[in-house]
């Protein structure tokens, strides 16, 4: 079996969410109504950004133990800041043991905490809602790699997966940010984080199931009690997610002794969750919606309880590792030298040839390979393509045993119509 190209490799990552209340109406200030006494919207914004990242970096670097396995298991690999969109900022960090994910919550409540007291000494008006998802790669999401510095010399880029793959091994290969290469992280997880965002306010911080599944199983005493603080709004409908299948809203209630919320709650009695509840229901909504999604997990050689892998991951894997190896993993020459020359004369079947027969022997990476001879891949390739297209195609097919209607129609298409 070849080895799995770094980039190829699973990893659960974490995504932190963290937007303004009030800042559309503070940028909504009438013209004529800025002075000097007036406070301009921008500056608010980038103290915003400025403090916490500030808050939630720095605290997390003071807090780390000097104990190098203590800080390699409950740790684990830096937070790094994502990006921003609009008002709203984000971080995101790998997870290689699920017991991290306690110590970075609280660590990211923290940040929020300082970051809130900053912009609300600016205007009391403002305050900080709060996300938090997991998102699983490289199967269900998938990172987008591109080169920060545009050369307009360069070759076209004539295999999108391809030149993704190749920017990722590199990345990852250097085993540190690489900043000629910017990543960022697409898919139905990331989805559903961005749609969770509407459930928040400044009390509740959201969490999807996948933080609430991991959250639950933790038996570790929080550094923070308020990450422990379940609490259930429902489930509700996500437009475009599962189907319509209805998604629970869990949350983390930020609310501090003595303030108004938790005075209200004396009076209604609302139920906190607890930690074996909100298990149990994540672990039976996993098993339900599994035609879309499933359980996270973590490879890793700490990890002890989140190992299980669903079921034809490897087998999903495998197939991209070779469509990596035998489809798209060439070199710009061999390209050119194939463009460049006249497909020979004669038939062969595709998968006969030499460049296929080498690149089934090898056992380098496929991101590695170099046996294969592309140039008369490429020429196959295409003169099988074009002998399908050619008006003859039909009688071949017919000829090589294949079963037609009167009317020269595949049989499995009419299947198809009928479905």
């Amino acid at each position: 079996m070849a080895k799995t190209p770094q980039f190829l490799k699973p990893r659960l990552r974490l995504f932190l969410s963290a937007d303004i209340i009030g800042s559309t109406a503070l940028k909504q200030t009438p013209r004529d109504a800025l002075s000097a006494s007036t406070v301009e919207w921008f500056p608010v914004l980038q103290g915003f950004y400025l403090e916490t990242q500030r808050a939630f970096l720095g605290g997390w670097i003071r807090s780390l133990p000097e104990d190098t396995k203590e800080r390699q298991l409950h740790w684990g690999p830096d937070p790094e800041f994502w990006k921003v969109i609009g008002d709203e900022i984000l971080f995101t960090k790998e997870l290689t043991d699920s017991h991290q994910l306690m110590n970075v919550l609280a660590c990211w409540i923290n940040a929020i905490d300082a970051a809130r007291e900053s912009i609300r000494k600016v205007d009391r008006r403002l305050d900080i809602k709060c996300t938090a998802w997991t998102a699983g790669f490289p199967l269900m999401n998938k990172e987008v790699a591109l080169p920060r510095n545009f050369n307009i010399a360069d070759a076209p880029v004539t295999d999108y997966f391809k030149e993704g793959g190749r920017l990722l091994n590199e990345r990852y290969a250097k085993k540190a940010n690489d900043a000629k290469i910017a990543v960022d992280y697409i898919g139905p997880s990331i989805d559903i984080g961005f749609r969770l965002c509407q459930f928040a306010s400044a009390r509740k911080f959201i969490l999807s199931v996948g933080v609430a599944y991991i959250l639950s199983q933790s038996n570790r005493k929080a550094s923070d009690v308020r990450v422990t603080r379940f609490r259930y709004d429902g489930a509700s409908v996500l437009k475009g997610v599962f189907g319509g299948i209805h998604y629970p809203i869990f949350w983390i209630d930020l609310a501090k002794p003595g303030d108004l919320a938790l005075l209200e709650d004396k009076l209604t009695k609302p139920i906190e969750c607890t930690s074996d509840d909100v298990h149990k229901y994540c672990d039976k909504f996993f098993d339900d919606a599994s035609p879309y999604t499933f359980k996270p997990f973590i490879i890793s050689q700490t990890e002890n309880d989140l190992k299980e892998k669903p079921d034809n991951y490897e087998k999903d894997i495998e197939n991209i590792k070779k469509n990596y190896g035998l489809e798209i993993i060439g070199d710009k020459a061999s390209e050119k030298a194939a463009e460049a020359e006249t497909p020979p004369q004669g038939t062969h079947a595709v998968a006969q040839t030499p460049a296929l027969k080498a690149s089934a022997a090898t056992e380098e990476t496929p991101l590695a390979i170099s046996a294969i001879n592309f140039a008369e891949l490429f020429n196959e390739i295409r003169k099988v393509t074009k002998e399908r297209a050619s008006p003859s195609a039909t009688k071949k097919v017919s000829d090589c045993g294949e079963n037609t209607t009167p009317e020269g129609k595949d049989e499995k298409d009419e299947n198809r119509d009928k479905d």
